[in-house]
């Protein structure tokens, strides 16, 4: 495991489904223990990309978002839409 890097903003999950998922996004990545460019590493997006998917600014694709959980280890299908 490397070196934290900076920590990420503190967001609302009551602020809509964006923050919501991003927030969800920040949450799986901290327990599993990984840094941002770990995360990048393992689901073979640059850490821009990572970046941008925990944020919340913008709508990160599925194919991102499926690799961002599964780096987390969670399973797509315990993220809900109805949950957000």
């Amino acid at each position: 495991m490397s070196k934290p890097g900076r920590p990420s903003q503190p967001l609302d999950p009551s602020g809509g489904a964006l923050l919501a998922l991003a927030c969800e996004l920040q949450v799986l990545r901290r327990r599993s223990g990984l840094t941002l460019r770990e995360v990048a590493v393992t689901t073979r997006y640059s850490v821009g990309t990572c970046t941008a998917a925990s944020r919340g600014k913008q709508l990160p694709t599925w194919d991102v978002t499926a690799a961002y959980t599964a780096a987390g280890g969670a399973v797509m299908t315990t993220l809900s839409v109805s949950d957000l």
